[in-house]
């Protein structure tokens, strides 16, 4: 006989609709779990949003100039009288490396002494806080070098204006000082000079000072300021540097001190040039003036050894041709001695930049000198921050070398073609003064003197002019970049943000209760409703049974009507189909269960009862021989029972009878004395005979037997049942354990076998659908029903949908 549950089964829409009901009212029953975890989270949210620490953030934004030259000296020349070329565009993502770098923000630290640190206990909760701006002394090392690695800390405690005490360790004394002493600490000698401004302020109070080790700060540094291009175009040149930190005043200290840092590193790369062409003018100037007074000293030696005062030209007109071809034979021999001078200065200044714009008419010559100009610039920057050996080192110092073996030949060149025309020109100078033979050879000799002399001058007021007008563009140099807004705070703290941390708290004050509600249903290993009963099982499922309030073990009286007795009136007409079958009227079940305290006698006690209410004949057996309770649960202390009836041949079933008042129709026949051989006593065949004997005088005989996981008892009265009702205790049985009756009914141990649940929480809903007892109360009667707390009344908005 295949047997279904005899509740009408909901459609599957339902039974989402009940679990998801189940979930929510298993979540809603524990309310108390979310409001204590939304306020200890909510607490926690609080605290730690009043005492930590506010961190402010502090903005600029500057625009990169295109043009870096500006008004000095481009990279690529010094003179503005050449056809120089002007540098490329400022990369932008090039010059955010240069403001993030390592150099810039030493010299930030340096500056602001980031380094140091000053700390001081608030009065009220003795915190550790941080000084910013009213410190009241100053450090002074004796030596700089120190400060790249070292890391220390020491305590200073201001006695009064002159005196204070210092130590380096708590476990160490105090040793006395005065402000602008020189005081020999274990890592060099220091000198403490006094801030008058704030000194009073801490007079009496302990200051702890911290160092740490330059190189650490300045990565620190580097890495928290963030540098960000200008979203609304890709080509923009305008970038924001931002800065967090807990003081937003040194947030922008520091900013505005990166970028002058940056504009100040700028500058000194364009007037680099300038510099050197200054330097290599001045050396130029030296040579031509001890040149020009050598020429002049010749050209008064000349007069006054031949005492002349002036020399007329007999030959005017052919002078004039003279004068055009020397005019130009001074220009080549000009352009061909500055060559030479760049030719001298490049050998023996292998590494340097060289001058530009020194008036020579090649412009393939400015362009290479431009090159290597650059590529000079490229190297000593890199040796700013790396050895001669890096690799990039040693690449760019052999472009060096292959751009100065280039510009040699190059030179080299040029001179021979000036030196070409130096000779054709010097020969139409020749064929000319041929024609003016008649000329005094004074005339001739003075005017090769003077010839020189003009050269001279000519070459030392050119180098004047160049140097002043170099001096005057180093002089008007542009920064790199323009500030677009200073830095600046809005005073409102970034971190901790209040109200994502109180949303943060209140979640998490929500979601570890239910947490923990998934855990430990995730762990629950006990059987707690019907629905597992129904999903791990194939038996059929006769009932359940609530938990009742009453602790104490009773006969259910007929005027009942409690959510207990009303439970088993219903189990009659699940009794009464499953008996259907059954050929003969009388019927004998056994009450069972996998373990002791589940309820079995007290199960079997009250059905015994309910049916004997019903005008049935019931016999009540106590076969349970080892552990009995049935005496006990009708508080009868008769001795004599069933063990007794099987040893003692002589006595009949009918003198153990127990009869309980008030409850007709039930007979009791109780275990007895519990005897050292139960199994072998339920062989007997006295065991036989009392069976044949209820049968023919009650409607109903239920047995209540022993556990079967611990005995094989029931199993040997199996053979005498026409149902066994295997009882499981809710919220007690392990779930691991429903492999017995499952076992039991797989190997059809019982001719006929089904599940009670017995003590099922009746505020969770059992029996049928949402409630027990078609619209009977939980012990309130007929028609009242008990009032449902407001989440419930929420959740059948949900359950009539």
């Amino acid at each position: 006989m295949k047997f279904e549950h005899f509740e009408h089964l909901p459609d599957q829409q339902q039974e989402d609709t009940i679990n998801i009901r189940e979930q929510l009212e298993r979540y809603i029953r524990h309310w108390y779990w979310f409001l204590l975890g939304a306020l200890i989270a909510g607490t926690i949210a609080f605290f730690y949003v009043r005492y930590s620490t506010p961190v402010y953030e502090a903005k600029t934004s500057i625009l990169l100039k295109q043009d870096k030259s500006g008004g000095a000296l481009s990279e690529m020349s010094a003179f503005q009288d050449l056809g120089i070329l002007k540098s490329a565009n400022t990369r932008v993502e090039d010059e955010k490396h240069v403001i993030q770098s390592r150099t810039i923000m030493k010299e930030v630290v340096e500056e602001l002494e980031l380094n140091i640190q000053y700390h001081r206990k608030t009065k009220l909760t003795r915190r550790v806080v941080e000084m910013f701006h009213d410190i009241p002394f100053d450090l002074v090392f004796a030596s700089d070098t120190i400060m790249d690695k070292l890391s220390t800390s020491f305590t200073i405690r201001i006695e009064s204006d002159a005196e204070f005490v210092i130590r380096m360790d708590k476990d160490k004394p105090w040793a006395k000082a005065v402000f602008g002493q020189r005081i020999k600490m274990p890592f060099g000698v220091i000198i403490f000079t006094p801030n008058a401004e704030f000194l009073d302020k801490f007079i009496g109070e302990e200051i702890i000072v911290s160092i740490r080790p330059m190189n650490n700060v300045v990565a620190d540094y580097v890495n928290r300021i963030i540098i960000e291009t200008a979203r609304e175009s890709w080509r923009s040149s305008v970038i924001s540097l931002s800065m967090q930190s807990i003081d937003s005043k040194r947030a922008e200290q520091i900013l505005d001190l990166v970028v002058d840092k940056y504009n100040e590193d700028a500058i000194k790369d364009k007037n680099e040039i300038a510099i050197n062409t200054i330097k290599f003018i001045d050396d130029r100037l030296q040579i031509i003036v001890a040149e020009l007074t050598d020429v002049e000293r010749d050209a008064e030696s000349f007069k006054v050894t031949r005492k002349l005062t002036d020399i007329t030209s007999e030959a005017s007109g052919y002078l004039s041709n003279v004068m055009d071809n020397e005019k130009r034979l001074l220009e080549f021999k000009t352009q061909r001695q500055l060559v030479d001078y760049i030719i001298d200065y490049l050998g023996s200044q292998k590494t340097q930049l060289l001058p530009a714009n020194l008036g020579i008419a090649d412009a393939g010559l400015q362009t290479a000198i431009a090159k290597y100009n650059d590529i000079v610039l490229q190297r000593n920057k890199m040796l700013e921050s790396s050895s001669e050996r890096h690799p990039a080192v040693v690449s760019l110092t052999e472009t060096l070398s292959r751009q100065r073996e280039s510009l040699t030949e190059s030179l080299q060149n040029t001179r021979k073609t000036f030196d070409i025309q130096i000779r054709e020109l010097e020969r139409q100078v020749n064929r000319v003064n041929s024609k003016i033979a008649s000329v005094p050879g004074y005339e001739r000799q003075y005017r090769n003197v003077e010839r020189q002399q003009q050269i001279k001058e000519a070459l030392y007021l050119y180098l004047l002019q160049k140097r002043e007008e170099t001096a005057i563009s180093q002089a008007v140099t542009t920064p790199n970049a323009k500030i677009i807004d200073r830095a600046f705070s809005n005073g409102v703290p970034v971190s901790p943000k209040k109200n994502i941390i109180y949303l943060i708290g209140l979640l998490v004050g929500l979601a570890i209760p239910f947490l923990i509600i998934y855990i430990r249903d995730m762990m629950d290993t006990k059987v707690r409703n019907r629905k597992q009963l129904v999903e791990r099982l194939a038996i059929p499922i006769l009932g359940d049974i609530p938990l009742s309030d009453i602790k104490e073990v009773k006969i259910l009286e007929n005027t009942d009507r409690s959510a207990t007795a009303e439970s088993f009136r219903l189990l009659q007409t699940n009794l009464d189909f499953l008996l259907s079958q059954t050929a003969h009227e009388n019927k004998t079940i056994l009450v069972t269960s996998t373990f002791s305290s589940e309820g079995k006698s007290f199960i079997a006690l009250n059905m015994a009862s309910s049916l004997s209410y019903s005008g049935h004949k019931v016999a009540l057996v106590g076969l349970d021989l080892r552990a009995p309770k049935l005496l006990k649960y009708v508080g009868s202390k008769q001795k004599t029972g069933i063990t007794t009836y099987i040893t003692n041949l002589s006595m009949k079933i009918e003198d153990i009878i127990i009869k309980i008042d008030g409850v007709e129709n039930l007979d009791i026949y109780a275990s007895g004395v519990i005897p050292p051989n139960p199994s072998d006593l339920l062989k007997s065949n006295r065991v036989k005979d009392m069976f044949d004997y209820l049968n023919k005088n009650y409607d109903f005989v239920i047995v209540d037997t022993a556990p079967v996981s611990m005995v094989s008892d029931t199993l040997l009265l199996s053979k005498y049942a026409d149902l066994c009702i295997y009882v499981v205790r809710a919220n007690v049985l392990d779930k691991r354990m429903l492999a017995v009756p499952e076992t039991l009914f797989k190997e059809k141990r019982f001719n006929n076998m089904a599940i009670l649940l017995n003590g099922v929480n009746a505020s969770k809903g059992y029996g049928y659908g949402y409630g027990y007892g078609y619209g009977y109360g939980y012990g309130y009667g007929y028609g009242l029903t008990k009032p449902k707390p407001w989440w419930k009344k929420i959740l059948n908005v949900f359950g009539k949908k």
